[in-house]
């Protein structure tokens, strides 16, 4: 018995040992991590800096270039802003989306964005330097509707209404289980691209239900990122595009 205690009491000392010297180890890394150098990924054709070159060091850290990256999203995106369109994007995220739908409505274009998390708003504009684009832009660190799951400490940031958004052709919106909430209070004809997240509170099948009473045609595209398919259809993580019928115009 008193071997069985001592033993109980060695594994105690060592489990405090070891997650003292994690926390130390951890305070260190994001200490030193802000002034090593950024490195350059490429995500869906979009040049970023998201990562610094000490997270080479981190296990769980991906720093591989992903081509597929928020690829239903993009190819949706393509598929419908046109050459001067006005395009609402909320979730801003690192900028992917944003270069795309830029490039697709072009210079006499204008894209609103709306990020929440004031990390991801500074990635956001870095991408925008790096991805120099033609369309007008309005980067504007705000959270819309109730708060999703942010990316990031918030910081300080606006809070916006869904009736305050701009009327546009397009609206994309990736706001981490927030568009139950932000959805249902839009009323404006253009087409929306959404990501839905089942896990988070905006289940795929229910957002089309919602949507198709609104008056829209509602149809699920497929997954957020093919190249995590298993991961996206097990979290009910897709996408769905929504246009007004005719007759609800």
């Amino acid at each position: 018995m008193i071997n069985q205690i001592k033993g109980v009491i060695s594994a105690s000392r060592f489990q405090s040992v070891f997650k003292l010297g994690s926390s130390v180890v951890g305070t260190l890394f994001h200490a030193i991590r802000p002034h090593t150098h950024k490195i350059k990924n490429t995500y869906n054709d979009v040049t970023i800096e998201r990562y610094y070159l000490i997270d080479k060091l981190h296990p769980y850290k991906d720093l591989s270039d992903r081509p597929q990256y928020e690829g239903t999203i993009v190819e949706e995106t393509k598929r419908y802003v046109s050459t001067g369109d006005t395009v609402v994007i909320l979730g801003g995220g690192i900028g992917v989306t944003t270069v795309h739908a830029a490039k697709m409505t072009g210079v006499r274009g204008e894209v609103y964005v709306y990020e929440g998390a004031e990390e991801m708003a500074e990635l956001h504009s870095r991408t925008l330097e790096l991805n120099p684009v033609e369309a007008n832009i309005k980067l504007t660190q705000a959270i819309v509707g109730k708060a999703g799951k942010l990316w990031g400490d918030p910081g300080e940031y606006q809070q916006i209404k869904p009736d305050e958004l701009p009327e546009a052709d397009v609206y994309i919106i990736d706001i981490e289980g927030a568009e139950a909430d932000v959805v249902p209070s839009l009323n404006h004809d253009g087409i929306m691209i959404i990501e839905t997240h089942g896990k988070l509170g905006s289940p795929t099948e229910e957002m089309c239900e919602r949507l198709n009473d609104k008056g829209y045609c509602a149809e699920v595209v497929g997954v957020a990122e093919p190249s995590m398919q298993k991961a996206h259809e097990e979290g009910d993580v897709k996408v769905v595009v929504a246009e007004r019928n005719q007759e609800a115009k």
